[in-house]
């Protein structure tokens, strides 16, 4: 049962709700109307299908799902308390032992993710909520799976599918509506640096292009953190342009990371 407006995206629009059954405060994302004229439905049941099994700490969890008396889908999901990570990060980066630990929840959670061939294609600080933040028992929660499931993979590769994601964070195979677990690898590793500095990768080498995994490896040098060599050119691969060269898993990367920032 929807009750306050909460937010507004490209993809939906998010109400404060009570499941009437459980009791349980919710979100409700209700999905544009015209959306589902584009083939949505079919998409919309399967992702949603595949989401509602995941129970995860780190991955929003789905309660349910149904059609709007407008035809619009629609998605019931756990409300979460806390703040962004855009919204609690300082000027000059999280703790190393705290970017390290959120980098490895948010590693297990896109493990999860991708086991179930579902790709998250919008990571980013917004859509990362911090539940008891600065708290010792602090999680990272990853939320907003509008792209995920509006955008077909299938006909992603024949060109059909439309690009989606924030530019600053996405991956340049999403340019032409493409994306794959390595999508949500090359977005983790922003976040990390932007974790670890405090400030965007677009900001710190805003002239970057092909040269950006070597400009990282520059970049992460100067950092005034214990990467290693190794970590370092762990990072700047999941930056590489040509997806088969990034790792092939986010929690590999996120826990070689955490390791050195002190997060066994």
């Amino acid at each position: 049962m929807p009750r306050r407006f909460l937010a507004r995206g490209g993809f939906a629009n998010v109400f404060e709700g009570r499941d009437q059954l459980e009791g349980r405060r919710c979100a409700i994302k209700v999905f544009h109307r015209e959306l589902a004229d584009a083939g949505l439905l079919r998409r919309f049941r399967q992702e949603v299908s595949a989401l509602e099994t995941i129970l995860h700490p780190n991955v929003v969890r789905l309660f349910g799902h149904g059609t709007a008396p407008s035809g619009a889908p629609y998605l019931a999901m756990e409300f979460v308390e806390g703040a962004t990570v855009r919204e609690c990060l300082p000027p000059e980066g999280f703790e190393p032992r705290r970017a390290g630990r959120l980098l490895r929840q948010l590693g297990s959670a896109l493990d999860a993710l991708h086991g179930h061939e579902i790709f998250h294609r919008d990571l980013k600080p917004e859509n990362l909520m911090l539940r008891s933040a600065g708290e010792p028992d602090e999680q990272v929660v990853l939320i907003d799976f509008s792209i995920a499931i509006v955008q077909d993979t299938d006909e992603s590769i024949h060109g059909l599918s439309r690009a989606a994601g924030t530019f600053q964070y996405m991956a340049p195979e999403q340019a032409v509506g493409f994306a794959c677990a390595a999508s949500d690898v090359y977005s983790l590793a922003r976040v990390a640096v932007e974790m670890m500095s405090g400030r965007r990768l677009s900001e710190l080498l805003p002239n970057a292009s092909l040269d950006l995994p070597l400009r990282v490896r520059d970049l992460l040098a100067t950092f005034s953190l214990p990467l290693s060599q190794a970590t370092i050119e762990t990072i700047a691969a999941a930056l590489e342009f040509d997806p088969a060269r990034r790792p092939v898993s986010a929690g590999l990367l996120a826990s070689r990371v955490a390791a050195d920032l002190g997060c066994p």
